[in-house]
Parts: structure tokens; C-alpha cells; sequence
């Protein structure tokens, strides 16, 4: 006797250059999900493609071509439970606007779009490295005066002292109160008053 769940027909939907099937599976649960990721990853190979963590069939040919996408969602309720199962593939190429937006909301990000934020990214953080450099040069300069008083931000507690003395690259930092930025009137309970010796960095002019 053939014991296998049935499993009704899927709902297919076309829409502007996509078609989505979906479809209840029941029962459900983890095993099934584990199931129906499998089923695909099969089918995924065998267009020769590469099924990712995503959900989504890349093509052999081009990784940033995605043959097909899913989603997986298991319900459960009176004692039992289901997996919903929706299946996207573009009925087009190149893919429309409205599948483009499916890939994205899947996490997906085309490999030029990868690069192109890198590279902004990295030169993003050049720029920020110099202006930081810059300021920090201004500010070394305006340090470099005895009494001048200095601040420090360091893991949400300001530290507050006078500028004793200095060399070409180091000063000599009388820290007489810290404080938490946040909450100015409180101060750490480990603070101590100390004199130390210390580079620019991290260290700017306050009133």
C-alpha cells in the first residue's frame, strides 16, 4: 500500500517575467525541509548549477545568472504541521525588475555589485584614514602647549587632564577626572588620577 503523503498540485502565479509556484506541504517539520532542500539541490545540479545557502540555483556558466530561487517555511498548529514551499523562476532574459527584487529580498548580490562596493568601501576608508590623519596633525599642534587641557574617548568614558610638557612626538598628560559620556556626572568607580607619558593619537583639545 502506497503510504506516501499527498502532496496537492502547486499554485502557479506569471507575473512580469517571473513564475512562482507554492504549495503546502503536510506533514512537515525539519525532516521535510531537509527533504525538499535536497530535491532541489538535485535539480539545481542537474542544470548544472550550484545551489547556495540562499536558496538560490546559480548557473555553471555564469554565477551571477540564477536559474531559480526558494523559500521554506515551516507551520505548526494543532498537533501538526507543514511546510510551505515557494519556487521563483525568471521566464526571461535578461530577468525583469520584478525577479531582480526577488534575489535581493533572497540575499542575493550580483559579483559586479560585490566588487563596486568594495572598491567604494575601501576608498571610502582611505579618505577616512586621512582626514583622521589630518585632524590629528592639527590637533598634535594645538597640544603642544603646557596647560593646555586634553581629552581622551575611550570605551564610552572620557578621560580629562592638563598637558605638562612634551617632545616632537610624545607629551606628558596629567589625567585628573574620567567620566562617562553619556552620563556626565557619573565616573567610573576604577578611575585613579595618574600622570602618564603618550602619543597624540586618540587625544584631542577640550575645553
Amino acid at each position: 500500500m502506497d503510504t506516501t503523503p499527498y502532496l496537492p498540485r502547486p499554485k502557479v502565479a506569471v507575473g512580469n517575467g517571473l513564475r512562482t509556484l507554492s504549495l503546502f506541504n503536510k506533514p512537515g517539520g525539519p525532516d521535510k525541509e531537509i527533504r525538499w532542500n535536497e530535491g532541489f539541490r538535485q535539480a539545481c545540479a542537474r542544470q548544472s548549477g550550484r545551489f547556495d545557502a540562499n536558496k538560490l540555483c546559480h548557473s555553471g556558466d555564469d554565477p551571477d545568472k540564477i536559474l531559480f530561487a526558494v523559500a521554506l517555511k515551516s507551520w505548526y498548529g494543532d498537533g501538526s504541521s507543514s511546510v510551505e514551499i515557494t519556487y521563483v523562476e525568471p521566464t526571461r532574459q535578461p530577468p525583469s525588475l520584478d525577479y531582480q527584487l526577488v534575489l535581493q529580498r533572497a540575499g542575493f548580490m550580483p559579483d559586479r555589485i560585490v566588487q563596486q562596493r568594495k572598491i567604494m568601501a575601501a576608498v571610502d576608508a582611505e579618505s577616512r584614514q586621512m582626514r583622521e590623519e589630518a585632524r590629528a596633525r592639527s590637533a598634535w599642534q594645538l597640544m603642544r602647549e603646557r596647560g593646555r587641557a586634553v581629552c581622551q574617548d575611550r570605551d564610552g568614558v572620557r578621560y580629562f587632564g592638563f598637558v605638562e610638557d612634551f617632545t616632537e612626538s610624545r607629551m606628558k598628560v596629567s589625567v585628573t577626572r574620567a567620566y562617562f559620556i553619556r552620563s556626565p556626572a557619573f565616573a567610573p568607580g576604577n578611575f585613579r588620577p595618574e600622570v602618564i607619558w603618550t602619543g597624540p593619537v586618540g587625544w584631542f583639545p577640550c575645553d
